[in-house]
């Protein structure tokens, strides 16, 4: 998928249907909405962030979103890295990882990595319910199934519990792949280079 058509899906349709608010379990205010993307979509036009084309990626990750420079892999600060073709599962996870840039260019550092990825997997299962995604295509793990119902939630306007967000919060810091995963914030840099 070239640039411009990463920061149009940014800019419209079904990432633009996406809105909820959440209260942490630490009690900070979560909110992912169509400004999250507009956001993330203007710092890639601007060269804020850094747009990467590329296939390396960890088993089961579809997109990656560095905020910090990652010298052993010779990744820079505030890098979007996506796959160059991109179906449903690569948006969702375009989506996900658009979640945590645009957390940093907010740096929004009162927000626990664990709720930060909350919100991106919640973001990530409204995408997939929203365009008809069926359920058996995504892993069914823990993170899985403690985000679907918040999803599903969301988009019948129901409210998000914490009680909701706390399951959703331990399964994803007790996935493996989480386990260097900060206890506090994401450092954030705010996008800058």
């Amino acid at each position: 998928m070239s640039r411009e058509a990463i920061i149009n899906f940014l800019r419209h349709g079904a990432s633009q249907r996406i809105s909820f608010t959440f209260v942490a379990p630490n009690g900070a205010s979560v909110t992912v909405n169509h400004t999250t993307f507009q956001r993330v979509a203007t710092a890639v036009e601007t060269g804020q962030i850094s747009l990467i084309e590329t296939t390396s990626f960890s088993a089961g990750v579809g997109a990656e979103y560095c905020a910090q420079e990652i010298r052993t892999r010779s990744i820079k600060a505030n890098t979007l890295r996506v796959p160059p073709q991109i179906g449903r599962l690569e948006a969702g996870s375009l989506l996900h990882e658009s979640v945590h840039a645009s957390f940093d260019l907010t740096r929004s550092g009162g927000v626990n990595a664990a709720d930060e990825e909350a919100a991106a997997y919640i973001t990530e299962y409204i995408y997939y319910r929203r365009t008809g995604l069926a359920p058996q295509r995504v892993i069914n793990d823990a993170i899985t199934r403690a985000a679907r119902p918040i999803a599903s939630a969301v988009i019948r306007r129901q409210p998000i519990t914490t009680a909701q967000v706390a399951t959703l919060s331990a399964a994803i810091s007790r996935d493996p792949v989480y386990a260097s995963m900060p206890t506090g914030p994401y450092l954030q840099d705010g996008g800058n280079f």
